[in-house]
């Protein structure tokens, strides 16, 4: 008995298996839309901070300054914060997935908008625009 359900699940991992295949690898089309807004596993290079996701982390805790209302009010927790990466590396559309209070979503979308230029994504060897998303978390020490 053991032999047949051992059996049955590895050819439903072979069905399985042979369905992913069908489907892969996805076709992608000639030549990038460079208008569109991809997502990061649509493309073959996703944008990077300058120096990586490192220094990124580093550019975001330097930058960030606790506003006194939410110091003062005790309140921490995380934000969610969404932007594009430009062809060019700029950053444009910054909004906010997860807000918290008393200064800290002004301030989140503030240190994002004043970071430089990223290394853009690219696609076929061409620059295209990223959706990005990045958590920010407020926490006093």
């Amino acid at each position: 008995m053991k032999n047949i359900a051992l059996i049955l699940l590895l050819f439903l991992g072979y069905a399985a298996s042979a369905q992913v295949e069908e489907d892969w690898p996805v076709e992608m089309p000639e030549e990038p839309d460079t208008n569109e807004v991809y997502e990061f596993y649509q493309l073959e290079k996703r944008a990077e901070f300058p120096g990586g996701d490192d220094e990124l982390m580093k550019f975001i805790a330097k930058n960030f300054r606790y506003p006194a209302l939410a110091r003062d009010s005790g309140v921490q927790g995380t934000m969610f914060v969404e932007f594009v990466v430009e062809k060019d590396g700029s950053i444009t559309n910054v909004k906010l997935l997860k807000t918290l209070c008393c200064g800290l979503n002004k301030e989140a979308l503030r240190v994002i908008k004043s970071m430089p230029k990223w290394e853009p994504a690219m696609q076929r060897d061409k620059p295209v625009r990223m959706k990005f998303r990045i958590p920010i978390r407020a926490k006093l020490y």
